[in-house]
C-alpha cells in the first residue's frame, strides 16, 4: 500500500505538470488521465508480484522485472508502431503494463475519444492485475520458507594492527574468490551477466527490423468520385507505405473507424480534385 500511494503521487505529478504547466494535449481532460495512472500503478505492481510467484525468489523477479522494464518504451509504442512490428512482438506486447497504459493516453488524451473505446485497454490492465492470484500458493510458500538470510559476520578478536592488515587481506581475497563462485550458481546474477547482455541486442534489434513503417491501412473519402481522383487512390495504395484499408461514404465513418484503430489515417479527397 505505500508503495502504491507513492507511485500514484508521483504520477499524479507528473500528470499535472505535463498537462497543467506544459499544456501538452489532453483532450479527455485530466481525471481520466490519473485514473490511467493509478491502473498503471497497480498492473505494474500485480506483474512485479506475479513474477515473484512464478519464480520464487526474490532475486530472480528482480533481475526479470528489470529486463521486462528495460524494453518496455520500445515495444510499447514510445519509440516505433506496434503495428509495424513483427507478430510475435506485436502478441508479446500486451503483457507489458505499459502497452495499454499508452493505448490509454492516445486515445483519451491525444484523441478525446471516450473510455468506451479504450475498453480493450483497460481490461489489459485488470487483467495484468489478476495475475498473482494465479500463484497465490506458490507466493504464500516463499514468503514463509524464504531461504536467502545472510549469515551474520563474526566479530574479529582484538589482534595487533599487521595481524589485521594480514587477515583483512586473506579475507578480502577469500571473498573474492567465494563471491567469483558463487556468481555460477546464482541464476539471478546470471541473468545480468549472461542473458541480458545477449537478449537485450537481439531483441532490440528484432524490435526494429522493419527500420520504417510499411502498409499503413487507411480509409479513404472520395468527395471527387472521378476518373482522376481514382487513379490517385490506385497509385497511393499501390506505394509500399500506405494500404486502403476501407471506402468512406462520410467523415464520420472514417472517424469511427479510427476510433476502433481498423485504421490509422484518414485520405481526404473534396470535390473540388482535379
Amino acid at each position: 500500500i505505500p508503495q502504491t500511494w507513492t507511485f500514484f503521487i508521483m504520477a499524479t505529478f507528473y500528470n499535472v505538470y505535463l498537462y497543467g504547466f506544459l499544456h501538452y494535449p489532453c483532450h479527455s481532460g485530466i481525471f481520466p488521465m490519473l485514473l490511467a495512472g493509478l491502473l498503471l500503478v497497480l498492473a505494474s505492481q500485480a506483474f512485479g508480484v506475479f513474477l515473484f510467484g512464478l519464480f520464487g525468489s526474490l532475486r530472480l523477479a528482480l533481475s526479470a522485472a528489470s529486463l521486462w522494464g528495460v524494453i518496455s518504451f520500445s515495444i510499447s509504442g514510445f519509440t516505433f508502431p506496434v503495428m509495424a512490428m513483427h507478430p510475435t512482438l506485436q502478441a508479446l506486447s500486451v503483457l507489458f503494463p505499459l502497452r495499454h497504459y499508452f493505448l490509454l493516453y492516445v486515445n483519451l488524451a491525444l484523441n478525446g475519444y471516450p473510455v468506451i473505446y479504450a475498453w480493450h485497454a483497460v481490461t489489459g490492465l485488470v487483467l495484468i492485475m489478476l495475475l498473482p492470484f494465479f500463484f497465490l500458493k506458490r507466493i504464500r510458500t516463499a514468503m514463509l520458507h524464504y531461504v536467502y538470510i545472510p549469515k551474520p559476520f563474526a566479530f574479529m578478536k582484538k589482534e595487533s594492527l599487521k595481524q589485521t592488515i594480514q587477515q583483512g587481506f586473506a579475507g578480502l581475497f577469500h571473498i573474492c574468490k567465494q563471491e567469483q563462485n558463487a556468481i555460477f550458481k546464482d541464476q539471478g546474477v546470471l541473468i545480468f551477466f549472461l542473458l541480458v547482455p545477449l537478449a537485450y541486442p537481439l531483441v532490440y534489434a528484432f524490435i526494429y527490423t522493419n527500420e520504417v513503417v510499411r502498409e499503413v491501412p487507411v480509409a479513404v473519402i472520395d468527395n471527387s468520385n472521378t476518373a482522376l481522383s481514382r487513379q490517385f487512390i490506385r497509385t497511393v495504395d499501390a506505394s509500399a507505405d500506405v494500404h486502403i484499408q476501407s471506402h468512406c461514404a462520410d467523415m464520420e465513418e472514417g472517424k469511427n473507424l479510427l476510433k476502433e484503430t481498423r485504421v490509422y489515417g484518414i485520405l481526404y479527397i473534396p470535390e473540388s480534385f482535379g
